[in-house]
């Protein structure tokens, strides 16, 4: 798809796109199955250690040659400083008993049994933790491989990243919530902008996307693309995204069910995804510590309900939650059918995952590229609708 904008222009034949496209996930077959179909997938690198993280990198080169493909890290903002964020075993000791004993009572509501003595907890990737070492050693990886897009998913990119990574041919891209960031993300070199509305799946801000994008794209004036997010799983949408002022679109929620993420979500947690009405994403801190869109579960009610002790701050109650979810759901793994899937029976209520509002849309499990195909054929039915209006009123 050619696109009109001089910045758009610029941003996909940079990358050599044939659909304005960036497609979020964790998944390494989703980025590939993106990236081959004309658009650019994205590799989320907060669940990986630094070993998987290699491999799956390594795995995109072979499989995608020359074709384009990013990595999405995350370097919050906060105190990186403070003793609770050097490792979990801190974190843990920050974290009162009072939220410990919390958790405890309401799994054993759900019939999750309680950890064994001496049992240690699970090893975690949480937000804001270990930042500094972690994401050093995720640049490094990056850098070593065919990546072509470096995004920090929440807060700006500290220069000197920015400059070390424009040493290569990378570029680099930045999220904000607010046209207020839009400045201090700018400050720092980045190469584009990725404006998210709150309802996308994640982290978020308060803002909706329609509202914006038009904010972001008029704050920058010209001087950096600006990519759309935030309830986009349509060409239509992307249409939108375009008419205003978008160079293209950041796509994640509609990936989740696509039939390349079946082996990395448990069918519990699909089956929900392919259920849930828009409604049924919230935003909470329940997960992470910041306010992040997921689907609305048991977990997320009863931290949000008067009996909860609180959220506490990132990375305190992603140790919480993370440490906890493999007790009665096993992460990340990849699901045989003839395998038994480890699922603590009456736990059901508390699985969930992020999914940004237009989770009401998503409603079959479907080949990636089968999903870009009818997002493209949705652009050239969106623009010749408004062709057509443009003829009527002439």
């Amino acid at each position: 798809m050619k696109q009109q904008t001089a910045e758009g222009v610029n941003l996909s034949e940079k990358l050599g796109l044939s659909l304005p496209l960036f497609a979020f996930s964790d998944m390494p077959e989703v980025v590939a199955a993106v990236s081959l179909a004309g658009g650019i997938g994205i590799l989320g690198a907060l669940t990986s250690d630094q070993d998987e993280l290699d491999r799956r990198l390594g795995w995109l080169d072979e499989v995608l040659g020359d074709r384009p493909y990013g990595v999405d890290i995350v370097i919050t903002a906060g105190d990186h400083k403070a003793p609770y964020a050097a490792s979990q075993k801190a974190a843990e000791a920050s974290i009162p008993q009072g939220h410990w004993d919390f958790v405890e009572n309401l799994l054993a509501a759900h019939h999750v049994p309680p950890l064994s003595e001496g049992e240690e907890r699970y090893h975690v990737h949480a937000v804001g933790l270990a930042v500094e070492a972690e994401t050093s050693a995720q640049i490094d990886i990056a850098l070593s491989h065919r990546t072509r897009v470096i995004v920090n998913a929440l807060g700006p990119v500290p220069k000197p990243i920015v400059e070390r990574v424009h040493q290569h041919p990378i570029l680099v891209g930045a999220l904000v919530g607010s046209a207020h960031h839009v400045e201090r993300q700018l400050a720092t070199g980045v190469d584009f902008l990725i404006a998210q509305g709150t309802e996308a799946g994640g982290h978020c801000g308060e803002i909706s996307t329609m509202v914006l994008v038009p904010e972001v794209v008029e704050a920058v004036s010209g001087r950096v693309p600006v990519l759309a997010a935030g309830g986009i799983a349509s060409g239509a949408q992307v249409v939108a995204a375009l008419a205003l002022g978008a160079s293209g679109v950041w796509t994640g929620s509609v990936w989740l069910v696509s039939s390349e993420a079946a082996p990395y979500i448990h069918p519990v947690i699909r089956e929900k995804l392919l259920a849930a009405r828009s409604s049924d994403s919230v935003r909470s801190r329940a997960m992470s510590g910041k306010p992040m869109r997921q689907l609305r579960t048991a977990w997320t009610e009863a931290w949000e309900s008067k009996a909860s002790p609180g959220c506490l701050p990132a990375p305190l109650q992603g140790v919480i939650h993370h440490s906890t979810m493999p007790r009665f759901v096993a992460p990340g793994a990849i699901y045989d059918s003839a395998i038994p899937q480890f699922l603590v029976p009456g736990a059901e209520p508390l699985c969930g995952y992020p999914v940004g509002q237009v989770v009401g849309r998503l409603s079959s499990v479907r080949p990636v590229a089968q999903i870009v195909e009818e997002i493209r054929q949705q652009i050239e039915a969106s623009m010749a609708r408004l062709n057509r209006i443009r003829y009527c009123s002439e």
